[in-house]
């Protein structure tokens, strides 16, 4: 009988050992996963808690009889009613025009247009970290332009929305909080992408085609200038970008471009034949209604009567400043040369 018991006992003994260690090895990872959900959540906290209409705040043993702040509306709908007038009254006298060659604008009532870029489904909206808004009520590109009666390409739009063009998602997007320049992409859609069907349906709608470009930065996310794609920077047009408006200048004869950015942008794309361009406005971020004045502005509703408070380069690099940027280092600064650190201090 003790013969026949010992080998039943290593066994068992074994049976655990490995239990164990597969507990172990599932526990690491649960923690591992934990730590980084809770980082993440926590980057995100305002957000999710729009998202999630989530009140962070409370009034405690407070005086139902009190009034504390007068109105002069008789109901919520009326105030918001009033805002959204405000809103758009602003945002139609803050859009700057930067250009318009030809007549191209205002467009005509009825118009048939095509609207360019991944960036006309994902506009933006608000910036990042604190100055993140519940812009969730806010009109699509298309919904704001069919209001005042233009006609938009469907098959376009759904190819962005939808379609393969739905793939190429930039990176950081309305909100965000990265904390890291490496992980900016504006992936724009490249022209090898357009399907024939999609590309069929511009002369359909050919009456004008509108490009939108977006950058979002922030706190959280700042610009990234240092090692973006093709070495250049994130205020300049990507390759990508470049070939999406020579399609569009060769297919069009009124091209209409969209700066939906509040940084300044490089420029000199606005001006280059190849790409055809006739009018081009600044329309910043658009919050909650500011897409209906872009809307009004294109047919001629609102006169944009804004002004850039900065000065848009053709080449951002022209600027000195540009030169100290993100932490670049002194070319003869050598940081294990720790005996002359008061000599660079002093220089």
């Amino acid at each position: 009988m003790a013969k026949n018991d010992k080998p039943k006992k290593e066994k068992k003994q074994g049976t655990g050992v490995v239990k164990w260690s597969v507990i172990t090895v599932v526990a690491v990872i649960l923690c591992v996963a934990l730590v980084y959900a809770n980082t993440l959540a926590f980057g995100s906290a305002q957000v999710i808690n729009i998202y999630l209409g989530i009140s962070t705040t409370k009034t405690v043993d407070g005086d139902d009889s009190a009034v504390y702040y007068e109105t002069g509306y008789d109901s919520t709908e009326e105030l918001e009613a009033h805002d959204k007038e405000i809103a758009e009254q602003l945002a139609g006298e803050g859009i700057v025009l930067l250009k318009n060659d030809n007549d191209a604008l205002p467009l005509a009532s009825g118009s048939a247009v095509s609207t360019f870029s991944h960036s006309v489904v994902d506009i933006v909206t608000c910036g990042t970290g604190s100055a993140d808004i519940d812009t969730s009520a806010a009109p699509t590109l298309k919904e704001a332009l069919e209001d005042v009666g233009f006609s938009v390409n469907s098959t376009l739009w759904d190819f962005y929305e939808t379609g393969a063009g739905s793939e190429y998602v930039r990176a950081p997007g309305k909100g965000s909080s990265l904390g890291s320049r490496g992980e900016w992409n504006i992936n724009e859609v490249p022209v090898s992408v357009y399907t024939d069907d999609v590309t069929a349906s511009f002369s359909e709608y050919n009456d004008a085609a509108i490009v939108v470009l977006s950058r979002v930065a922030g706190e959280g996310s700042d610009l990234a200038m240092d090692g973006f794609v093709d070495g250049t920077n994130v205020l300049e047009l990507t390759t990508e970008e470049q070939e999406m408006l020579e399609m569009v200048g060769e297919n069009f004869d009124t091209v209409i471009v969209l700066i939906n950015s509040t940084n300044a942008m490089e420029c000199d794309f606005i001006d280059n034949e190849a790409y055809g361009i006739d009018a081009a406005l600044w329309i910043g971020y658009t919050g909650t209604w500011g897409l209906n004045s872009v809307a009004d502005i294109l047919v001629g509703n609102t006169n944009p009567s804004g002004r850039l408070v900065d000065t848009y380069c053709y080449d951002n690099t022209t600027a000195p400043s540009v030169v100290s940027m993100y932490g670049y280092t002194w070319a003869n600064f050598d940081e294990t040369d720790t005996d002359n650190w008061d000599e660079f201090c002093q220089g």
